[in-house]
This record gives C-alpha cells, structure tokens and sequence, in this order.
C-alpha cells in the first residue's frame, strides 16, 4: 500500500491480480449478479487507488478491499430490496457422471442452506470458507470482533447441520 499511496502503479496492479478475482466471486456470490459484482469490485479498487494516500494500516489491504466491497453489496443490495440473497458455486471437477450428480445435489443443498441462514452468519460463513479468511479479517470485514465471527460461524454451522442431509457412506 505504501507504494500504491506513492503512484506505483505496478503496485496497484500486484494488489489487483493478488486480490480481483476474490473480490468478484465474493460480490457475485452477494448479489447474484456477475455484472454488479464486477462493478462494484471496480469501485473498491478506485476506492483503494484514490483513499492509498491517507493509507493508515489498521487493516491489510485484503481486509479494507473486501471490506469495502462487502459494504457496497450490501448497499446495492438494499437499494435492490434484495437483503437476504446470495449465491454459491457448485463444485466443477469430477470423474464420472454419477459423481458429478451427487456433487450438483449436494452444490444445491448447500446454495439452497445457506440461503436459509440469517444475513450476518451467511456473510461470516462466505468470507471464512470460501474466502478463506481469518477471523479476525472476517472480523474487520463485518465491524464486529472475533468472538462475534466465532458465535456466528458457530450457529452458523449448527444450523447448517440441521438442514443438510447426513452424507451416506461410501
């Protein structure tokens, strides 16, 4: 960030290739919505370019990104009316058909469980499986503070076991 707040340029471009891709998968899996993903991630990456300069850093530049990102989805979100939709990516690599199957069901259930799961717990649950936070960085995302990631990851996954099926042995 520090050379970014300088105009490097090169910098603003490593920051961009380390980080894009997460930022529209987290955004599109919000909105449900490639296009506003992307727009939105656009956003916070100006957001990122023009704040560099006034950079203080009590957050990394992975947490501040999705942090801002998140705050702009849930803005557009309600603006849209839509709060509490979300989308999840079905597993893609399989080696037979009948796996591939069993791989979009269980895809599904989960996209149709998480859906279920209230606004705050759903967003903890996206940043830290399929962002691969920390939670403390899911923390700083959220405004809340470990303990409050670790309670909602922790009903989060509670209720999550009562609405998926039990996986059948192999």
């Amino acid at each position: 960030m520090a050379r970014v707040a300088a105009g490097s340029a090169e910098a603003y471009r490593e920051l961009s290739s380390m980080y894009l891709g997460a930022v529209v998968n987290y955004c599109n899996r919000l909105l449900r919505n490639q296009a506003d993903a992307e727009e939105i991630t656009q956003e916070a990456f100006v957001r990122l370019w023009k704040a560099a300069p006034n950079w203080q850093p009590k957050a990394t530049a992975k947490t501040w990104l999705f942090t801002v990102a998140h705050n702009l989805c849930v803005d557009r979100l309600r603006s849209m009316g839509r709060n509490d939709e979300l989308q999840d990516e079905a597993a893609s690599e399989s080696v037979r058909p009948s796996r591939r199957l069993d791989q979009l069901k269980l895809a599904t259930a989960v996209r149709g469980a998480l859906e279920q799961l209230p606004e705050r717990q759903r967003q903890a649950m996206l940043l830290s499986h399929y962002e691969g936070m920390t939670n403390a960085e899911v923390g700083q995302v959220l405004g809340v503070g470990v303990e409050a990631v670790e309670s909602l990851l922790s009903r989060a996954r509670r209720t999550l076991r009562t609405l998926l099926p039990s996986p059948e042995p192999n």
